[in-house]
């Protein structure tokens, strides 16, 4: 007999990387960091996922969610022979464990297993990556411990610090797991945040948890920063012929969810009464909606009804909410996306696949476009950091930046990744979460900003060429003319003329530049 599968949880861990070809200290240009065969050759020797090709083949599940997108989507998201444009890497065994132990308000623990059936890894050359680890849930069917599986789960390092001799003693209690331990196939990791108990640099806030750095090639109890790693996590462990890696989001991954659960999806399509006659559902004031929505581990963090009711109105996909009442042999579905969310509840079959495959595709599509305007905010800001020291040339930056800029507009940012109306309703929902209409349009104008900058200081330089062969085009003319031969000049005058000629020139020359002159001195 199948065991029922009550949730599936995938924890996704966004970041950037460089790669570090020189001396970190020195100005390494956009595209010698961020190139793939880099990433690959060091990843490929130290993790233990697996660079894995997209292959269709006799899979009915790979080919429904393949044709799903459109064809110019397929490029961004999926590794084939046929594209250079991103990597996939992926770890998959039977067997994984994936326990989050959670300390309770009595003084004791609480341990939740999960079963963690693979790990996946997508890198994009434009410095972006997305770490996820896909979880099932076949013990815990209470919709509490679903809220605490997504709320202690996703935690990667304290929210806050306690003074005293134990630090993190009351983030452990509310929002930090106690452990995270597990093990998938030879991978195995087991992080209780100690490390925050020690004096913290201030470059050094985020120590990622086991269960992220052993995937960089670290070992379980390892310290991070090991001189002979080729990954690093913080600026002050940076080294040539190493890889970067820098956190996007804050102490808590994303998380995708799906909750099966038909009388609780039906208990949320009950019409409440509304003076003003508009239709209005159970689900708008439900408290567990509202956490099982925004990742609140027990009640809503929120205190005022109309705020609420605004708020998830906002978040939530109803097209099926409703179809227990329409056809009793069907339940209802709720799908709600945030900037930190993509949930679902319902109870029919094929969402979990849905969830699984196309949906976990554009959740990636989502994060790597945020992570990407991130990124190229990242980089105009170090450069504008440099903009007014002329020793440093910055046009080769701020021409890869434009360039991959562009790239990013059209191999990664869509209006549209599907024919689907669903598939464009919920895409849409994605992007209003995370603003990226307006994010983009921002960077865009930034961009525009330095790029001009730059051509204008091209023009500065240009004009000063142009200016400083004037003269000398000028004194050619005057000498390449008949003036001596035709007797216009006698004689005895000739080397005076000469030399008269080249002093006026020589004094225009020094007039012309002499507040460049200054500006040096």
């Amino acid at each position: 007999m199948t065991q029922k599968r009550h949730s599936i949880h995938t924890f996704m861990f966004p970041f950037q990387w460089d790669f570090l070809s020189k001396n970190p200290k020195h100005n390494i240009a956009y595209n010698d960091r961020t190139r793939l065969s880099d990433f690959d050759r060091l990843f490929t020797t130290n993790s233990c996922l697996t660079r894995k090709l997209f292959q269709i083949d006799d899979s009915a599940s790979k080919y429904s969610e393949y044709t799903y997108f459109h064809p110019f989507v397929r490029k961004a998201l999926y590794h084939t022979k046929d594209d250079d444009f991103m990597r996939y890497y992926e770890l998959e065994e039977e067997g994984g464990v994936y326990n989050i132990e959670i300390k309770l308000a009595s003084g004791g623990t609480r341990t939740l297993s999960l079963t963690l059936d693979s790990i996946c890894l997508h890198v994009f050359d434009t410095g972006v990556g997305v770490l996820s680890f896909n979880l099932s849930n076949y013990n815990y069917s209470d919709k509490k411990d679903i809220l605490i599986i997504n709320e202690y789960g996703r935690r990667i390092y304290p929210q806050f610090l306690s003074d005293g001799d134990y630090k993190t003693k009351y983030v452990k209690g509310n929002f930090l797991a106690n452990r995270i331990y597990g093990q998938l196939g030879s991978f195995t990791f087991s992080d209780s945040f100690e490390h925050y108990e020690n004096p913290i640099e201030n470059n050094a806030c985020f120590l990622p948890p086991e269960h992220i750095r052993n995937i960089f090639d670290y070992a379980t109890n390892e310290r991070v920063g090991d001189y002979a790693k080729s990954f690093v996590f913080r600026g002050q462990d940076e080294r040539k012929n190493t890889i970067r890696i820098r956190q996007i989001t804050d102490d808590r991954m994303f998380f995708l969810c799906y909750f099966n659960n038909g009388d609780l999806v039906n208990s949320m399509a009950k019409k409440t009464n509304n003076s003003n006659s508009a239709i209005s559902y159970e689900y708008e004031l439900n408290e567990f909606w509202y956490s099982f929505v925004y990742g609140d581990k027990e009640l809503p963090t929120i205190k005022e009804d109309r705020f609420q009711r605004e708020q998830i109105l906002k978040s939530t996909y109803t097209r099926w909410l409703d179809y227990k009442n329409k056809d009793s042999d069907y339940d209802g579905t709720l799908f709600g996306i945030t900037k930190d969310s993509f949930v679902c509840l319902g109870a029919w079959s094929e969402l979990e696949k849905h969830m699984l495959t196309m949906y976990y595709q554009m959740a990636v599509l989502y994060l790597v476009q945020r992570a990407s305007v991130l990124r190229f905010s990242y980089e105009i800001t170090q450069i504008t950091h440099f903009i007014f020291n002329k020793k440093v040339d910055l046009s080769k930056q701020i021409k890869e930046i434009y360039e991959n800029y562009i790239i990013f507009l059209n191999r990664i940012y869509f209006r549209e990744v599907t024919s689907q109306i669903q598939g464009i309703e919920l895409y849409s929902m994605f992007q209003e979460a995370m603003n990226l209409e307006k994010e983009v349009k921002d960077l865009d104008g930034e961009i525009q900003e330095l790029f001009e900058y730059q051509n204008m200081q091209e023009q500065q330089r240009l004009n000063k060429i142009a200016a400083l062969f004037l003269p000398i085009t000028l004194i050619t003319s005057f000498f390449g003319m008949n003036t001596f031969e035709n007797g216009l000049v006698p004689e005895p005058f000739r080397i005076p003329v000469n030399v008269a000629v080249i002093l006026i020139m020589a004094y225009v020359f020094y007039r012309f530049f002499k507040d460049s002159f200054k500006r040096k001195k």
